[in-house]
């Protein structure tokens, strides 16, 4: 599977099982393949200074982030 694929249904089939204090859509996660493609999700409910950035076989995430000019 592609890693944008991957995230799309690990995130679907989360059950969730702490909605009300530590939701699916305020987490973090990301995945690399074997061919250096990468795909992260920052769910919509993270922190206001919460991203990603992406390379060929990297990955970083933050959700506690200090600003933009960290992503």
């Amino acid at each position: 599977m592609a890693p944008k694929d991957i995230i799309k249904t690990d995130w679907e089939s989360d059950p969730d099982p702490r909605p009300q204090d530590w939701t699916k859509e305020g987490r973090q996660f990301a995945v690399i393949n074997m061919k250096g493609e990468v795909a992260a999700y920052t769910g919509p409910k993270a922190t206001t200074w919460a991203g990603d950035k992406q390379g060929k076989f990297c990955t970083a995430q933050g959700n506690i982030l200090a600003g933009p000019r960290c992503c």
